[in-house]
């Protein structure tokens, strides 16, 4: 069998409920009545819940959105100190490593001359 949405659920529900409630008058339904009133009141508690769902999803993505600009606006505030760290303290002096900044070192290895070519 296969499965149906939640709207598709819905909608079948709720025209079962309205043709119970079409029938009351008939006294061969009468026993009926009760389940019907029991399946109008999950209706009503399913769309509820459906509605409180999408006030959710949307606080989520609200949240989402105001993390991203706060993370950016933090980072590009992070990268501005450690520019004037760098430059009021010095580029290469060994106190940025307190702020967890690398100092400029010497130029790495020393590279080696290329043979010059002899005629």
């Amino acid at each position: 069998m296969p499965r149906r949405s939640h709207s598709d659920t819905l909608l079948r529900w709720r025209r079962l409920i309205d043709s119970v409630a079409k029938a009351e008058s008939n006294p061969e339904l009468q026993d009926v009545q009760p389940f019907r009133t029991q399946l109008e009141e999950m209706h009503r508690q399913v769309l509820e819940l459906a509605q409180k769902k999408a006030a959710l999803e949307a606080q989520r993505q609200a949240a989402t959105r105001e993390l991203a600009e706060l993370l950016e606006s933090g980072s590009r505030t992070a990268t501005w100190i450690r520019v004037w760290l760098r430059e009021h303290i010095g580029h290469g002096n060994e106190q940025l490593a307190a702020f967890d900044i690398k100092p400029a070192r010497n130029g790495g290895r020393p590279r080696k001359k290329k043979p010059s070519p002899e005629a």
